[in-house]
């Protein structure tokens, strides 16, 4: 797979997983916004969810239309 794509997928999957999981006060605040904004950094300064304590948690991607 090229790097081009594989980044796709990645963004895709945060993206996804960022809409999935149940929303919390903290992310409607933006003071925890990583500035100025790299492409190399996590755009948030608040550690990853856990994701462990989900084991029924899935992503469901469809190709169909790219």
């Amino acid at each position: 797979m090229s790097y081009h794509i594989r980044h796709c997928w990645l963004i895709l999957l945060v993206f996804v997983l960022g809409i999935t999981l149940p929303w919390t006060t903290a992310a409607a605040d933006n003071n925890h916004m990583r500035q100025p904004i790299s492409w190399v950094k996590s755009s948030e300064t608040v550690p990853y969810p856990e994701l462990n304590g989900r084991p029924n948690l899935w992503v469901k991607v469809s190709l169909k239309g790219n």
